[in-house]
């Protein structure tokens, strides 16, 4: 489920690469798209996704060894620095009218994009791949059924179909 939503949420991420290079190079490009990019990485990829790593994940890994416990704790801090990125966007949005302000947009999204993927990497390759060795059936069973809650709870019944929809679509939009 987590590899799943990494793909998208990668997907996405590489559209937002494109779309930085489009406003550097001086492009007009479309507040909207943004707007709903930076929707879909609040409330899909941290809500949804990463309140599933938080609250289930993350605290079911770092009880099995302290160098999990210190890879958990650096995720963790890795969501932390994603939401500045993510508030810091956001609140440039409305002021995008100056090229100095779309060019600070532009590399905001750069640095949280490669940072954000190579968070995506350490999880994949560092953290998952333990789960099957080091955490018991029953205790994985658990985690699925966490990660269901956590979905509805953050983003509702359904919703991640439409937030995916929305990651399509911008990756359409911003293939090369």
């Amino acid at each position: 489920m987590l590899r799943t939503e990494h793909d998208a949420i990668r997907a996405l991420l590489t559209a937002l690469e494109r779309f930085a290079d489009g406003i550097r190079s001086g492009d007009e490009f479309s507040k909207d798209d943004l707007y709903d990019a930076i929707s879909v990485l609040s409330d899909f990829a941290d809500r949804c996704h990463t309140g599933k790593e938080e609250t289930t994940l993350f605290p079911a890994m770092a009880k099995t060894t302290p160098g999990n416990a210190e890879l958990v704790k650096r995720l963790a801090a890795d969501h932390v620095l994603f939401r500045e990125y993510i508030a810091a966007i956001r609140a440039l949005l409305p002021r995008a009218r100056t090229r100095a302000i779309r060019r600070r947009i532009a590399g905001r999204l750069r640095t949280y994009a490669r940072l954000h993927k190579e968070h995506m990497r350490v999880v994949d390759e560092e953290l998952l791949p333990q789960v099957h060795r080091l955490l018991p059936p029953a205790e994985r069973e658990r985690i699925l059924e966490a990660f269901a809650h956590v979905e509805e709870r953050e983003i509702g019944w359904g919703m991640k179909d439409a937030y995916v929809a929305i990651i399509h679509r911008l990756v359409e939009t911003y293939r090369q």
